[in-house]
């Protein structure tokens, strides 16, 4: 900074005793002094100091610059009430208070419309605005608390009014855990009253945990929901309790009975599948597991992952196609049941057998056993029919049968009621008397014939 003005030394010399002050000596000493009218700086009586801006409305009118030396060419901080938002033009200047470096960038700033704060630039676009060079990391806004301690941290709070010593709206802070780390914690007011307190909903730990209504969650994201003991919290972690050595995100861990979803949805995946897999048994690698959902071909299944056969893939042990067939262990057939099919009660519009039909009859499951009471006097009551069913078009055949409600007055072992309110006839209870009375035929029938010899040989 060149400055022309004489220094004190040199302005003393003029005035030692038997100088002779000249004018040039009078006009260097006023020079050398602050006037409060030229200079822009004036002192009122009781009133402060004031600074007068230097320069025009296309200026930036400069207030005070601020050197670490004069010696050094540009000042290191100066003080404007009109700084450029673009330091090379004019005409983006912004009434305010603003302190730059010499090339005219804002290094802070306050709006003298609106109030709003700018750091790093005079176009604040809210209360505050922090601005970084670009190509940079940042801004970053640093909260310190010094003392380490645990439990210490700083806060950012959120009010929605004036109250006085009331708490905030919301309060996001962070809690050191003495390990060079610590949790952030968001926490909002209960509604209701401005005197509420502030309660905790949220928790990121320093392990990288969420927590949403538990100070101390199990894995990466836990909800603690409340309720029935176990059910109380839904939780989302990785285990390798899979059994395979292989860490796989989980649902439902931290202790958790299970899980209850309302209206989940299952994504197709690339292997062709959108299921949900089980197990496995025991959590070994060669435990069994099961697999339920929708295949390729638009079939859903329950695929059986038993080891001996392919643990990978599995085979399917139930498939519902379509057009609705289900098959247990085959496709062949709207049902088809290798094996044995235990069955309580079922109802079907037409059973067929293609083979040979057995009907349970063992002597070791039944007690009470005696013999019918009047099979053929009730055999020759009953009435057989022919007849179309309610629901049979004009040109079905015609059916022949029994009636279930003549048939339930003399056998009603042999007539049963569906599900459906409907009476049905066990034929085959019919089978019993039947043979009693073809046996009592047959001893009449024998009786009748010695009569017929005896009378003869006489």
């Amino acid at each position: 900074m060149d400055i022309k003005k004489l220094d004190r030394k040199a302005l003393n010399k003029f005035f030692e005793k038997n100088a002779i002050p000249t004018q040039r000596n009078f006009e260097d000493l006023i020079d050398g002094m602050i006037n409060q009218k030229d200079d822009g700086i004036v002192k009122l009586p009781k009133e402060p100091l004031s600074l007068q801006a230097d320069g025009d409305h296309k200026s930036q009118k400069k207030v005070i610059n601020f050197y670490g030396d004069f010696e050094h060419t540009k000042p290191a901080w100066t003080l404007s009430l009109n700084p450029y938002v673009d330091p090379t033009n004019w005409k983006t200047a912004r009434p305010g208070w603003n302190i730059g470096d010499a090339d005219g960038n804002s290094r802070l700033f306050i709006d003298q419309e609106t109030g709003n704060v700018g750091i790093g630039t005079a176009n604040p676009a809210s209360a505050l605005n922090i601005r970084n060079a670009a190509g940079a990391f940042g801004p970053v806004l640093s909260l310190t608390n010094a003392s380490g301690e645990r439990g210490a941290g700083a806060a950012i709070d959120f009010s929605d009014n004036d109250t006085p010593n009331q708490l905030p709206a919301a309060r996001i802070h962070s809690v050191a855990d003495e390990r060079f780390s610590g949790h952030l914690i968001f926490s909002t007011k209960k509604p209701g009253a401005a005197a509420n307190e502030l309660i905790e909903v949220l928790r990121l730990t320093s392990e990288g945990n969420v927590g949403i209504g538990t100070e101390s969650p199990e894995g990466k994201l836990h909800v603690q929901t409340g309720g029935y003991t176990g059910w109380d919290r839904f939780v989302v972690n990785t285990t390798d309790a899979w059994g395979d050595g292989v860490q796989q995100v989980t649902i439902g861990a931290g202790g958790a009975h299970g899980i209850m979803l309302h209206n989940p949805h299952v994504m197709w995946s690339a292997d062709g599948r959108a299921s949900i897999r089980m197990g496995r048994s025991g959590g070994v690698k060669d435990g069994h597991w099961w697999d339920i959902g929708v295949r390729a071909g638009n079939l859903f299944s329950i695929r059986n992952g038993e080891g001996v056969r392919n643990a990978v893939r599995g085979f399917e042990a139930l498939v519902i196609d379509g057009g609705g067939n289900v098959s247990i262990g085959s496709k062949d057939n709207k049902l088809t049941v290798p094996g044995e099919l235990v069955v309580g009660q079922l109802k079907v519009d037409r059973m067929w057998v293609d083979k040979k039909e057995i009907v349970g009859s063992e002597l070791r499951l039944k007690k009470d056993v005696g013999p019918l009471i009047r099979p053929p006097e009730n055999i020759l009551r009953l009435r057989g029919v022919r007849f179309k069913w309610q629901d049979a078009a004009e040109d079905d055949p015609y059916a022949i049968g029994l009636l279930a409600q003549e048939v339930e007055e003399f056998f009603p072992e042999a007539v049963g009621t569906g599900p459906d309110g409907m009476k049905g006839i066990n034929y085959g209870a019919l089978i019993a008397p039947l043979i009693e009375t073809l046996k009592q035929q047959q001893s009449q029938i024998g009786e009748l014939r010695m009569e017929i010899q005896a009378l003869r040989a006489r």
